[in-house]
């Protein structure tokens, strides 16, 4: 988030994203970030400008050695789904993001992180699993080696 007008608090730009990397590493005297997320993409315009700008942007920071891992973050799982399935093979080692963080998904309230099997798998129509097998998003990342972090258990 950048500014406190709503129509300007996100820019998810290639040139912002790098810049704002590049920022973040001299305000903290650092050569590298451990983990650079991806905060909040459901309030992007698109996900075709996440896929052109800002994951290239994310990708290039890690080519560079600026960050080790990147990371997903947001509250809508289904959001986080379909960034996850989409931008599957942009990057030239197969590897986008490493982690995904969800917050409010794992709680006496709400178990969806878990109990919710509305997903279809990353790798849908490998020989092992029925393609139309639905799946919870907990195992859409372990499928997918993503580490998962729940933040907001309470």
């Amino acid at each position: 988030r950048y500014e406190a007008d709503p129509l300007h608090q996100f820019d998810f730009s290639y040139d912002t994203t790098i810049n704002s990397v590049r920022r973040s590493l001299e305000r903290m005297n650092c050569t590298y970030i451990d983990v650079i997320q991806l905060h909040d993409p459901e309030f992007s315009p698109s996900l075709s400008l996440l896929k052109e700008e800002t994951i290239p942007a994310l990708i290039e920071c890690r080519k560079r050695g600026w960050a080790n891992a990147i990371g997903l973050t947001g509250y809508p799982l289904e959001v986080q789904h379909q960034i996850l399935f989409e931008c599957q093979g942009l990057s030239s080692d197969g590897v986008v993001f490493d982690q995904s963080l969800v917050y409010c998904h794992n709680n006496l309230h709400d178990m969806s992180l878990y109990n919710d099997p509305c997903f279809p798998s990353l790798n849908d129509g490998a020989k092992d699993e029925r393609v139309d097998e639905k799946i919870t998003y907990a195992q859409c990342c372990q499928h997918s080696n993503i580490a998962l972090i729940a933040a907001a258990p309470l």
